[in-house]
């Protein structure tokens, strides 16, 4: 069973890994900093993994009072 809570592009990078090696083989070799999914056709809509934030100092907690102050 999925969760309801789990972020839309984040499944969709699941299933892509999933269902092509190379795209695996690819962020394996190139995720050190962490992953970022960003929806093109809706730049609103982006998925970051938490050692994304890290890499940046910043406690993925409190991502979203970063985006709020405007600060990335």
């Amino acid at each position: 069973m999925s969760d309801p809570t789990e972020h839309y592009l984040r499944k969709e990078l699941y299933a892509l890994i999933q269902s092509d090696r190379k795209t695996f083989e690819f962020l394996q070799r190139a995720s050190l900093d962490g992953l970022w999914y960003w929806d093109l056709q809706d730049p609103e809509q982006e998925w970051m993994s938490a050692t994304f934030w890290q890499t940046l100092g910043i406690d993925p907690a409190q991502k979203n009072i970063w985006r709020l102050n405007g600060r990335i």
